[in-house]
């Protein structure tokens, strides 16, 4: 799918990875990528803008409404159909269950959300606007962005909602951290407010239109640019190139690994090889590269490894027995800076003394290396059964 127009990306409940497009549907993959399958399915819309993840049901925002699959994203069915009688063509742009369990939808004539998983509608405000994105904060107040009239918020489930201004007509998405802090992409930057939408700062980002912004913790969060993949780990305040230079990335998620997807406009789907945590949730990426003690050591039979990545590198992370064999490879990848956990499961392997070896080789994104030379670090661990 390396030349498909990407614009959503998600993982299924079972950890397959669908991407969705505009024109082409929908694509999944049950192999990390190395297959891509279009599912072809009677009545599957050709436009797919945004994804939710629901337990065993996973939901879809497209041209012609809200879908739903419970098969992993195999088959749809659509579940708006009685909002516009006779067509059922209610383009929807965003989705997302809150805390309680109610869907709500950004569609093209307002909000709308749902109690019993999509089988009826409601309104929910804002119904002469087109809805092009929606957030959610943990003490569940909904965010709004709209097509023209700015962002707008709401404490009760839609019953009121409050404008909050930034008023423009080029907003690509809204974002919530675990902080409560709004981010806002747009065709020059991002937008912050730190305020519940009192006042807003336009950041010192120049990379850009952003389509999408993805957090890992309360500070670390990640924008999708028509420049490629960047990130920030204090809040929004300075950011620094993560990867995929010169992309027009358009969409960010996590996958049942934590790891993070981008769905690239004419180019394909990318992933991370390491596993983003939040180990180090606070202000400031890796100064320098690490390699921790891994925990629980002795273990049986899976342990933790936890490095640090302080610029974009090529790592390899591999576990090897007292004979030099290789008994497992953890990372093996391009890795945007930050702090990582990497886990190895010894159960089909002896007791025994066993080692592993990080080497971070610091390059961009088209592989050329950077002056610094590969840092290499050796650590011993016991597997005992």
């Amino acid at each position: 799918i390396r030349r498909q127009d990407i614009f959503s990306v998600a993982s299924a409940p079972d950890g397959s990875l669908l991407a969705g497009t505009t024109g082409r549907g929908i694509f999944r993959t049950t192999d990390s990528g190395y297959r891509w399958n279009r599912m072809t399915g009677a009545g599957i819309p050709y436009y797919f803008y945004a994804f939710c993840n629901s337990g065993e049901r996973i939901f879809a925002g497209t041209e012609k409404g809200l879908f739903a699959s419970d098969d992993n994203g195999v088959t749809w069915s659509l579940l708006t159909a009685d909002l516009n009688p006779g067509t059922g063509d209610l383009p929807v742009y965003g989705v997302l269950r809150d805390t309680a369990g109610d869907l709500f939808i950004g569609t093209g004539a307002g909000i709308f959300n749902s109690r019993d998983d999509g089988a009826t509608w409601n309104p929910a405000g804002l119904g002469a606007s087109t809805i092009r994105g929606l957030a959610l904060t943990n003490d569940n107040v909904l965010y709004a962005a709209t097509g023209s009239e700015g962002i707008f918020s709401s404490s009760d489930g839609g019953n009121q909602w409050t404008p909050k201004g930034l008023i423009r007509s080029d907003i690509q998405t809204v974002a919530v951290s675990g902080a409560g802090h709004v981010f806002v992409g747009v065709y020059s930057g991002i937008y912050l407010s730190t305020d519940a939408g009192l006042t807003w700062t336009q950041k010192n980002f120049t990379y850009g239109h952003v389509h999408s912004l993805l957090f890992n913790g309360s500070f670390n969060v990640y924008a999708a640019s028509s420049s490629g993949l960047y990130v920030s780990s204090d809040g929004g305040e300075r950011w620094a190139f993560a990867g995929l230079s010169g992309r027009f990335v358009v969409a960010l998620a996590y996958d049942g690994f934590h790891r993070m997807v981008a769905g690239i406009y004419k180019g394909g789907v990318a992933q991370t090889s390491g596993i983003i945590t939040g180990i180090s949730d606070g202000p400031g990426l890796p100064s320098s590269p690490s390699l921790a003690q891994n925990y629980p050591n002795p273990f049986n039979p899976a342990t933790t490894i936890d490095y640090a990545v302080p610029a974009l590198s090529h790592v390899t992370l591999r576990v090897y027995d007292l004979l030099g064999r290789v008994a497992g490879t953890l990372v093996s990848g391009r890795v945007p800076p930050g702090s990582y956990r990497a886990t190895w499961n010894g159960g089909e392997h002896p007791s025994g003394v066993y080692f592993y070896a990080i080497t971070i080789v610091p390059g961009d994104a088209g592989g050329s290396a950077a002056p610094a030379g590969p840092w290499t670090q050796i650590r011993k661990m016991l597997l005992v059964k």
